[in-house]
């Protein structure tokens, strides 16, 4: 989750270097690498009264990453109530937690198999781009 045309420019990028080097590709969720091995619950501001969440324990995803209204959070983050909060807390109305995001963006991506084909690699959007919604 997170920028539509972020996503595109990234993975632009990392297929670019696999196809003229030897680079190889992990494809990691934001969440995921917002909690890296820790056990976590990842929240990324999604716009429009919206955030992407995705909660996380030793390196394994508890459940599929989402998309929700912030005024539905308080009520789901009960059932995960001895999980932190880490990413953009101020939006859901917690202290912000300092963590080490690429440690633990290396974390999360030892979980996960590098990209056999980077050519069938394309973004996952968990929302629709605004903007397409107007069209």
């Amino acid at each position: 989750p997170g920028s539509y045309t972020g996503q595109r420019v990234a993975l632009t990028i990392a297929k670019t270097l696999a196809a003229i080097s030897k680079i190889k590709i992990k494809a990691v969720s934001s969440l995921h690498g917002y909690a890296g091995k820790n056990k976590a619950i990842s929240v990324i501001d999604a716009r429009s009264n919206k955030i992407f969440v995705g909660v996380y324990d030793n390196n394994h995803s508890i459940i599929e990453d989402q998309v929700m209204l912030i005024d539905d959070f308080e009520t789901f983050k009960q059932q995960y109530s001895d999980y932190p909060i880490i990413g953009d807390n101020e939006i859901v109305g917690y202290d912000k937690i300092e963590i080490d995001l690429s440690e633990n963006i290396y974390q999360a991506a030892k979980s996960v198999d590098f990209i056999i084909d980077v050519d069938s690699l394309v973004p996952h959007y968990l929302k629709d781009v605004e903007a397409k919604k107007l069209c």
